[in-house]
């Protein structure tokens, strides 16, 4: 044999790759990242989950996460009826699969602590709504029944759609509850005089009032326009004639604020019946919205030694994409009257917001006649769910809790509209 030729136990056996040696830990490495990605997404869902019932948990944060005022948040909160159906349906698909995993023997830990949150969350709306109220009361005989007012009185407040609501049902809502105070958003005034046509046929007597366009606006614009008229005189005197000569004539008395330019929504309407006496309708605050109504008693405050209310009608902005900010403040001024209310106020109308949101949760010196008479759980938008029992009560009667106390609520469907009329029945303490 040659020298060259290597003798065979000069031969080596080759070793296996590295990479096959570190296969248990890489496997190792692997499942761990999995299990911890796992968890992550597991306690991510959970906590989105909670913040259903507290959105506003990360505002120490920075105020864009006050989820209840951020779109579309907000708009998903609204509807906590519809919560609880999602969120049951959601934890049934999750139950089940942690239920499977767990008898395949393949894990279903995770899946099972997110079916117990989701348990926990459903339940927890269900008995918000509960305890709100999800049911309707009898309502109290109205004030214009007897000779003399006993403090008693019915409030009814109603979206009519921009005056889309069918005008006779409407009519025959108020004849049958006969409420002492009307509050109609989205209803013109041409509206108003063909409904008060209809319920003086049956021989129910309103003093009509309604948030005209063309009302003064804001104080800064008014300074503006003000700081204008001073630097340009004669701009001024051609601005006048221009009205004299084209302008129609104003109602009697001042009116509320104008709603807002190119919002789409109609005016708000108010009607106050003649068994609680005569009103006057004084200037609102601005920033409430699509118009305000606010009138006080003429003459004397108390009316066979009890208070009489002062009203105040409106309608907030719209949560849209475009609007979150405009609809936070709108929402948050008409709350702000409540914070120190004006003896025996009533503050009725489509507020475009839940006792959920931030405005709402603390209503000051008044209460949300609905929840209590217990029906604050049921919703007034919209009639296309088929039952009040689905939807979001964005229509309220706020009242000032020294003078009023809820006794009952009704709710009335009314074809046309896509609100339900919400009917309260009020005494005093």
């Amino acid at each position: 044999m040659s020298d060259s030729t290597p003798h065979p136990d000069d031969l080596t056996v080759p070793q296996a790759p590295a990479a096959r040696e570190s296969t248990p830990v890489t496997r190792s490495t692997w499942h761990t990242v999995r299990r911890v990605t796992g968890w992550c997404v597991t306690a991510a869902l959970a906590l989105l989950t909670a913040l259903t019932l507290a959105p506003d948990l990360l505002a120490f944060l920075g105020e864009d996460l006050r989820l209840s005022l951020r779109y579309p948040f907000a708009q998903a909160l609204a509807v906590r009826s519809g919560l609880v159906v999602i969120l049951a349906f959601i934890c049934l698909v999750v139950a089940v699969a942690a239920l499977t995993r767990v008898l395949r023997r393949e894990g279903g830990l995770r899946t099972g602590v997110l079916a117990l949150v989701l348990l926990l969350v459903t339940g927890t709306h269900t008995w918000v709504l509960w305890e709100r109220g999800l049911e309707i009361t009898d309502l109290a005989a109205p004030a214009a029944a007897g000779e003399h007012w006993d403090g008693a009185l019915t409030v009814l407040t109603f979206n009519t759609y921009g005056g889309r609501a069918n005008t006779v049902e409407l009519a025959v809502a108020i004849r049958t509850t006969a409420p002492d105070v009307v509050v109609l958003p989205e209803t013109s005034a041409e509206d108003t005089a063909e409904l008060l046509a209809l319920l003086a046929q049956d021989g129910l007597v309103y003093a009509p009032f309604t948030a005209v366009p063309g009302a003064p606006q804001a104080i800064a614009d008014a300074d503006a326009d003000a700081d204008a008229d001073a630097a340009d005189p004669a701009a001024t005197e051609s601005e006048a004639a221009e009205s004299e000569t084209s302008a129609p004539s104003a109602s009697p008395g001042p009116t509320p604020t104008t709603p807002e330019a190119g919002s789409g929504a109609g005016p708000t309407s108010v009607l106050v019946s003649a068994a609680i006496g005569e009103y006057e309708q004084v200037s609102a605050p601005d920033g409430l919205g699509h118009g305000a109504v606010l009138l006080q008693p003429l003459g004397d405050t108390h009316l066979d030694g009890h208070q009489r209310p002062t009203v105040l009608g409106v309608h907030t902005i719209a949560p849209l994409k475009d609007t979150m900010d405009a609809w936070a403040q709108s929402v948050s001024r008409v709350v702000a009257e409540c914070h120190a209310p004006t003896p025996g106020l009533i503050l009725a109308g489509d507020l475009n917001a839940t006792l959920d949101h931030a405005p709402m949760r603390d209503l000051g010196g008044c209460a949300d006649a609905a929840e209590q008479a217990g029906g604050g759980g049921l919703s007034t938008w919209p009639v296309s769910t088929r039952t009040p029992l689905l939807g979001s009560p964005i229509d309220h009667v706020l009242v000032d809790t020294v003078t009023w106390t809820s006794t009952g609520v009704e709710l009335i469907e009314i074809a046309g509209s896509d609100h339900r009329a919400l009917v309260v029945t009020l005494e005093q303490r």
